[in-house]
């Protein structure tokens, strides 16, 4: 188990200790403060989901902890994640009893966080340009003006605004400057290199035709509608960014390296007091040949996804190619 100092020195905690306990501090150690004869052991920085582990069922898990141990169990903030601090006026032993108990508690919350990232940004294909936009228009202007479909397009938010249409290729994680700094330089070096090796003599016309809903979901109970994209060179060229992205940095997790092409045109996660998923079966099955216009794949952009204004994302890089 972790050794300790029986002064105000850090304790070194052994190999197999920083194999085993991997969110702990063992830098520092167990350190023991003889002017308030209290032992102390620090976490690493945790991601935020260790605090909801720590308060579930009202604090439960924390005080069964606390009861059994002799233990203090104190969460801090850390910029955007959480330490967690373990004290105890008993012994280094009592704090070494919490470790135990606490490991499987602590690594599930850090796997919980990355099986749902937070994302803050998205690398995409810009779909917006003003032929498209007008089309675009026009098409939300039909549905208005249907009896069938007007209500669709009554609730706030459902359909994008045409200035936002893009095709996504990967949704990041960027919580610093410096990865955002990071992505921007992983995504020219792909586009100067890789990108730029496929598509020279290639077709970059991409035509934006027909409706659909992912495979996954039924059509009846859809919470993303898109139209769909058209070109082969597009799904390699998307692809080809994915999956030399995802190799070269740690900034895309859970991404899958096949692109799905969609151009999102209704999504009802950005609607206020709305259903969760809608009909889009008879939109779909009437809009089938519906073509939205050609694009010339020429651009690539990462977004930041929120703080935009209502008309549009906001570019922190925009690449031409």
């Amino acid at each position: 188990m972790l050794s300790n100092s029986t002064s105000s020195a850090s304790g070194v905690a052994d190999e197999e200790d920083r194999q085993r306990f991997v969110w702990l501090d063992t830098e520092r150690g167990c350190v023991y403060n003889e002017k308030k004869k209290i032992w102390t052991q620090h976490s690493i920085p945790l991601l935020p989901y260790i605090k909801n582990a720590m308060q579930a069922n009202k604090w439960k898990v924390r005080r069964e902890i606390e009861a059994e141990t002799a233990c203090k169990l104190i969460i801090m903030r850390d910029k955007k994640n959480q330490k967690l601090v373990i004290t105890s006026k008993e012994s280094a032993e009592n704090i070494s009893q919490a470790i135990e108990i606490l490991n499987p508690i602590v690594e599930q919350s850090q796997i919980a966080k990355h099986a749902r990232p937070s994302y803050t940004h998205f690398i995409a294909f810009p779909m917006n340009t003003d032929g498209v936009q007008a089309t675009y228009s026009a098409f939300v202007q039909e549905l208005k003006d249907s009896e069938e479909f007007k209500a669709l397009v009554e609730l706030d938010r459902l359909f994008y605004a045409p200035g936002k249409l893009h095709l996504t290729l990967l949704m990041l994680t960027l919580n610093t400057s410096e990865e955002e700094e990071e992505a921007k330089r992983v995504l020219c070096s792909i586009i100067d290199n890789e990108v730029h090796e496929q598509i020279k003599e290639a077709d970059r016309s991409v035509e934006i035709k027909g409706l659909a809903c992912f495979k996954n979901t039924k059509a009846d109970k859809t919470r993303v509608l898109f139209a769909n994209v058209q070109n082969n060179i597009i799904q390699i060229v998307s692809d080809l960014i994915a999956t030399a992205f995802i190799a070269q940095c740690s900034l895309a997790p859970g991404n899958r390296k096949k692109v799905t092409l969609h151009m999102t045109i209704a999504n009802t996660l950005h609607v206020r007091k709305a259903p969760k998923v809608f009909d889009a079966t008879k939109l779909i099955e009437q809009y089938k040949d519906y073509s939205f216009g050609n694009v010339t794949l020429n651009k690539v952009a990462i977004y930041a996804l929120h703080g935009n204004g209502k008309d549009e994302y906001t570019a922190i890089l925009q690449k031409d190619f």
